[in-house]
């Protein structure tokens, strides 16, 4: 009867032990999964804005360049027509050759919705097309 006793209690104490570390090795695996899952969703929602940012970028590099020409176009025309035009920062001054007379104009501030987003009054490709 000792015998049956104290196997009964060796055998109840392996399932406990048994029990606790495949509820500990359970647990933790699933810890692991909802973790991986989390940093798999975080890492595809970051890839996505750097992505989309990436492709803002390259409007507004596209946007810019389209800008840099217009200067040059409109800078060569007024060459053309005798005035010269000197564009330093903000400041753009008109100069006749002829007569020397010039005149300097500051564009007024004008706040965009948002930093991105192009002033209400901004001319665009489709504006200057038919002209």
């Amino acid at each position: 009867m000792a015998l049956l006793s104290t196997t009964s209690g060796f055998l109840y104490t392996v399932i406990l032990l048994a029990i606790t570390v495949g509820g500990f090795f359970a647990v933790r695996f699933g810890f692991n999964k909802e973790l991986m899952t989390r940093l798999k969703d975080t890492n595809d929602v970051l890839t996505r804005q750097v992505e989309a940012l990436t492709r803002r970028v390259s409007e507004l590099e596209k946007r810019d360049a389209f800008k840099d020409g217009l200067i040059d176009t409109i800078t060569q025309a007024l060459e053309r027509k005798n005035i010269k035009i000197t564009i330093d920062g903000d400041m753009v001054t008109l100069t006749e050759r002829k007569s020397g007379a010039s005149s300097s104009i500051r564009p007024p501030r004008i706040k965009a919705a948002h930093p991105l987003t192009p002033a209400p009054n901004a001319l665009t490709r489709d504006d200057l097309k038919d002209k």
